[in-house]
């Protein structure tokens, strides 16, 4: 799945209004220290084998933390329980390898609610904001 770069970039695209990254910048995310091919994955719609969700998170085996950074669901497909079917997945995953899990995110967002739906909480959060569209 990594090497569909142009794929993964605009499924990307077709989940936010404002939001491309590149295929370049999605190749670049491959070759950082915490790339795991294992955190990479779709949910295809069966019938059209068109992808219905993307989840893509990365490990740092330095600190052990798992973090989840893309994590969408077609519009059209939402509210179905895809996002939190790959959330389980990723944290069962991490359960084995990892000791903390993070996730990434605008405060008070449906992303946000999202998360905290999924088990995640807490109010000591780091926020960083980048310029740079095609930044993990």
């Amino acid at each position: 799945m990594p090497e569909d770069a142009q794929r993964v970039s605009s499924f990307i695209a077709s989940c936010y209004a404002n939001v491309r990254p590149s295929a370049e910048a999605v190749r670049g995310w491959r070759a950082h220290p915490v790339y795991h091919p294992e955190l990479w994955m779709w949910i295809l719609h069966v019938p059209t084998g068109s992808p219905t969700a993307l989840a893509i998170a990365e490990f740092d085996s330095t600190i052990s933390e798992l973090s989840l950074e893309w994590i969408q669901v077609h519009p059209q497909h939402r509210r179905c329980g895809l996002g939190t079917h790959m959330i389980t997945e990723l944290l069962s995953w991490g359960a084995e390898h990892a000791r903390i899990a993070t996730v990434s995110g605008l405060a008070h967002s449906e992303a946000e609610r999202f998360y905290r739906a999924c088990g995640f909480q807490g109010s000591n959060l780091w926020w960083v904001l980048r310029a740079d569209p095609d930044a993990p």
